[in-house]
Protein backbone atom coordinates (compact mmCIF):
# COMPACT_ATOMS: atom_id res chain seq x y z
CA UNK A 1 0.00 0.00 0.00
CA UNK A 2 3.04 2.43 0.75
CA UNK A 3 4.28 1.56 -2.19
CA UNK A 4 0.86 2.73 -4.31
CA UNK A 5 0.99 6.12 -2.35
CA UNK A 6 4.76 6.86 -3.82
CA UNK A 7 4.02 6.80 -7.10
CA UNK A 8 0.34 7.86 -6.65
CA UNK A 9 1.06 11.71 -7.72
CA UNK A 10 0.86 12.25 -11.72
CA UNK A 11 0.29 8.24 -11.70
CA UNK A 12 -1.77 7.20 -14.66
CA UNK A 13 -1.53 3.32 -13.92
CA UNK A 14 -3.99 0.89 -13.03
CA UNK A 15 -3.76 -0.24 -9.41
CA UNK A 16 -5.47 -3.41 -7.62
CA UNK A 17 -5.32 -4.91 -4.76
CA UNK A 18 -4.89 -8.69 -4.12
CA UNK A 19 -5.45 -9.08 -0.81
CA UNK A 20 -6.90 -7.38 2.19
CA UNK A 21 -4.30 -5.11 4.43
CA UNK A 22 -4.33 -4.14 8.38
CA UNK A 23 -2.22 -1.04 8.40
CA UNK A 24 -2.69 -0.93 11.93
CA UNK A 25 -0.07 0.89 13.81
CA UNK A 26 0.87 3.02 10.65
CA UNK A 27 0.00 6.62 9.69
CA UNK A 28 -1.29 7.08 5.96
CA UNK A 29 -0.29 10.58 4.47
CA UNK A 30 -1.12 11.36 1.04
CA UNK A 31 1.38 12.31 -0.73
CA UNK A 32 -0.90 13.93 -4.02
CA UNK A 33 -1.93 17.43 -4.05
CA UNK A 34 -3.61 20.29 -5.83
CA UNK A 35 -1.48 23.44 -5.03
CA UNK A 36 2.49 24.21 -3.84
CA UNK A 37 3.35 26.00 -0.68
CA UNK A 38 2.87 29.23 -2.86
CA UNK A 39 -0.39 28.40 -3.84
CA UNK A 40 1.15 27.33 -7.54
CA UNK A 41 -1.15 24.49 -8.98
CA UNK A 42 0.64 21.19 -8.42
CA UNK A 43 -0.32 20.08 -11.37
CA UNK A 44 2.25 17.02 -11.61
CA UNK A 45 1.08 15.60 -8.25
CA UNK A 46 -2.94 14.79 -8.86
CA UNK A 47 -3.74 10.93 -9.12
CA UNK A 48 -5.06 10.58 -12.45
CA UNK A 49 -5.40 6.23 -12.39
CA UNK A 50 -7.61 3.73 -11.19
CA UNK A 51 -7.23 2.24 -8.01
CA UNK A 52 -9.25 -1.51 -7.78
CA UNK A 53 -9.47 -2.95 -4.82
CA UNK A 54 -11.38 -6.19 -6.03
CA UNK A 55 -13.63 -6.55 -3.29
CA UNK A 56 -10.65 -6.73 -0.77
CA UNK A 57 -10.55 -3.88 2.54
CA UNK A 58 -8.47 -1.62 3.97
CA UNK A 59 -8.44 -2.32 8.07
CA UNK A 60 -7.24 0.53 10.44
CA UNK A 61 -6.27 3.10 8.37
CA UNK A 62 -5.03 6.16 10.50
CA UNK A 63 -5.26 8.84 8.35
CA UNK A 64 -2.91 12.33 8.54
CA UNK A 65 -2.56 15.63 6.77
CA UNK A 66 -0.11 16.43 3.98
CA UNK A 67 0.61 19.79 4.83
CA UNK A 68 1.98 21.31 2.31
CA UNK A 69 2.49 24.57 3.43
CA UNK A 70 1.11 28.00 3.34
CA UNK A 71 -2.24 26.62 4.71
CA UNK A 72 -2.08 24.07 2.04
CA UNK A 73 -3.73 20.82 3.68
CA UNK A 74 -5.17 17.33 2.00
CA UNK A 75 -6.40 14.50 4.23
CA UNK A 76 -7.76 11.18 3.18
CA UNK A 77 -6.38 7.82 1.35
CA UNK A 78 -6.10 9.93 -1.94
CA UNK A 79 -5.92 13.89 -1.46
CA UNK A 80 -6.22 14.75 -4.99
CA UNK A 81 -7.72 13.32 -8.43
CA UNK A 82 -8.50 14.33 -11.91
CA UNK A 83 -11.33 13.69 -14.08
CA UNK A 84 -9.89 10.61 -15.21
CA UNK A 85 -9.29 8.54 -11.69
CA UNK A 86 -11.29 6.05 -10.27
CA UNK A 87 -11.49 4.64 -7.15
CA UNK A 88 -13.75 1.32 -6.71
CA UNK A 89 -14.33 -2.30 -5.76
CA UNK A 90 -12.66 -1.52 -1.88
CA UNK A 91 -14.16 -1.40 2.05
CA UNK A 92 -12.35 0.72 4.61
CA UNK A 93 -13.28 -0.69 8.16
CA UNK A 94 -12.66 1.16 10.82
CA UNK A 95 -10.63 4.50 9.74
CA UNK A 96 -8.91 7.27 11.37
CA UNK A 97 -8.80 10.44 10.94
CA UNK A 98 -6.44 12.66 12.47
CA UNK A 99 -6.14 16.45 11.11
CA UNK A 100 -4.57 19.32 12.66
CA UNK A 101 -5.59 23.62 12.52
CA UNK A 102 -8.09 25.22 11.15
CA UNK A 103 -8.38 24.71 7.59
CA UNK A 104 -7.88 21.06 6.92
CA UNK A 105 -11.07 19.18 5.79
CA UNK A 106 -11.59 15.65 7.40
CA UNK A 107 -11.92 12.91 4.51
CA UNK A 108 -11.45 8.98 4.28
CA UNK A 109 -11.23 8.46 0.42
CA UNK A 110 -10.95 11.12 -1.41
CA UNK A 111 -10.64 14.79 -0.81
CA UNK A 112 -10.14 16.75 -3.42
CA UNK A 113 -10.98 16.70 -7.22
CA UNK A 114 -10.09 18.41 -10.31
CA UNK A 115 -12.69 17.65 -12.56
CA UNK A 116 -15.25 14.50 -12.02
CA UNK A 117 -13.19 11.69 -10.06
CA UNK A 118 -15.13 8.87 -9.82
CA UNK A 119 -16.03 6.84 -6.42
CA UNK A 120 -17.40 3.16 -7.00
CA UNK A 121 -18.64 0.67 -5.08
CA UNK A 122 -16.82 1.91 -2.17
CA UNK A 123 -18.02 1.03 1.75
CA UNK A 124 -17.12 2.32 4.50
CA UNK A 125 -17.17 0.58 8.17
CA UNK A 126 -16.77 2.53 11.42
CA UNK A 127 -17.25 0.30 14.09
CA UNK A 128 -16.79 2.82 16.99
CA UNK A 129 -17.90 6.51 16.23
CA UNK A 130 -16.57 8.10 19.04
CA UNK A 131 -12.88 7.06 17.84
CA UNK A 132 -13.21 8.03 13.98
CA UNK A 133 -12.42 11.69 14.48
CA UNK A 134 -12.62 14.39 17.09
CA UNK A 135 -12.75 17.87 15.80
CA UNK A 136 -9.51 20.37 16.03
CA UNK A 137 -9.71 22.91 19.15
CA UNK A 138 -10.22 25.97 17.42
CA UNK A 139 -12.18 25.01 14.35
CA UNK A 140 -15.35 26.37 13.39
CA UNK A 141 -16.12 25.62 9.74
CA UNK A 142 -18.83 23.17 9.44
CA UNK A 143 -16.93 21.19 6.65
CA UNK A 144 -14.08 20.33 9.78
CA UNK A 145 -16.77 18.83 12.02
CA UNK A 146 -18.11 16.48 9.32
CA UNK A 147 -16.21 13.38 8.05
CA UNK A 148 -16.89 12.77 5.39
CA UNK A 149 -16.23 9.56 2.64
CA UNK A 150 -15.50 12.30 -0.05
CA UNK A 151 -14.59 16.06 0.02
CA UNK A 152 -15.13 17.69 -2.89
CA UNK A 153 -14.43 21.15 -1.69
CA UNK A 154 -15.96 23.87 -4.03
CA UNK A 155 -15.32 22.59 -7.60
CA UNK A 156 -18.30 22.53 -9.52
CA UNK A 157 -17.78 19.23 -11.08
CA UNK A 158 -17.21 17.59 -8.09
CA UNK A 159 -17.46 13.29 -7.78
CA UNK A 160 -19.23 11.01 -8.82
CA UNK A 161 -20.36 8.81 -5.71
CA UNK A 162 -22.13 5.66 -7.16
CA UNK A 163 -23.18 2.68 -5.06
CA UNK A 164 -21.82 3.12 -2.37
CA UNK A 165 -22.51 3.60 1.67
CA UNK A 166 -21.10 4.00 5.05
CA UNK A 167 -22.38 2.60 8.09
CA UNK A 168 -21.66 4.56 11.27
CA UNK A 169 -21.77 2.51 14.98
CA UNK A 170 -21.72 3.80 18.47
CA UNK A 171 -21.95 7.44 19.28
CA UNK A 172 -19.39 10.12 18.02
CA UNK A 173 -17.55 12.31 20.04
CA UNK A 174 -18.64 15.89 20.86
CA UNK A 175 -20.58 17.77 17.69
CA UNK A 176 -19.11 15.57 15.15
CA UNK A 177 -21.29 14.68 12.25
CA UNK A 178 -21.12 12.07 9.55
CA UNK A 179 -22.16 12.26 5.58
CA UNK A 180 -21.27 11.16 2.70
CA UNK A 181 -19.49 14.45 1.15
CA UNK A 182 -18.38 17.39 3.37
CA UNK A 183 -20.06 19.85 0.45
CA UNK A 184 -23.23 18.32 2.13
CA UNK A 185 -22.86 20.05 5.20
CA UNK A 186 -26.12 21.44 5.56
CA UNK A 187 -27.71 18.35 5.61
CA UNK A 188 -24.97 15.76 7.97
CA UNK A 189 -25.81 13.18 10.10
CA UNK A 190 -25.30 12.73 13.70
CA UNK A 191 -25.62 8.83 13.79
CA UNK A 192 -27.42 7.09 15.92
CA UNK A 193 -26.23 3.13 16.59
CA UNK A 194 -25.91 1.61 13.19
CA UNK A 195 -27.10 4.17 10.66
CA UNK A 196 -25.66 4.27 6.88
CA UNK A 197 -25.58 6.94 4.38
CA UNK A 198 -26.38 5.55 0.84
CA UNK A 199 -25.08 7.04 -2.31
CA UNK A 200 -27.54 6.10 -5.42
CA UNK A 201 -26.22 5.37 -8.67
CA UNK A 202 -25.79 9.05 -10.02
CA UNK A 203 -24.97 10.80 -6.52
CA UNK A 204 -22.95 13.72 -7.56
CA UNK A 205 -21.20 14.92 -4.66
CA UNK A 206 -21.44 19.09 -4.91
CA UNK A 207 -23.52 21.81 -3.04
CA UNK A 208 -27.37 21.60 -3.08
CA UNK A 209 -27.41 17.28 -3.16
CA UNK A 210 -28.58 15.46 -0.29
CA UNK A 211 -28.14 11.57 0.90
CA UNK A 212 -30.46 9.71 2.09
CA UNK A 213 -30.65 8.03 5.61
CA UNK A 214 -32.05 4.71 6.35
CA UNK A 215 -31.86 2.10 9.13
CA UNK A 216 -29.06 -0.63 8.81
CA UNK A 217 -30.83 -4.07 9.53
CA UNK A 218 -29.22 -6.63 10.63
Amino acid sequence: LNAFNDVCPNSTGYFVLDSNIDYLGGTWITKTRFYNADWSEATSSRFKGIFDGRGYCISNLNIGVNNVGGGVMYSGFIGVATASACIKNVAFVNPVVNVSGTTCHPVIVLDNVHGAATVDNVFVYIGNAANAYSIPEGSTSAKQKTLSVVGSRNYDSGAYLTNSFMVVNGTPSENVKFCLTSNDDTYPIIPADRTYLIAPTGYVCKYGMRMRRQPLSM
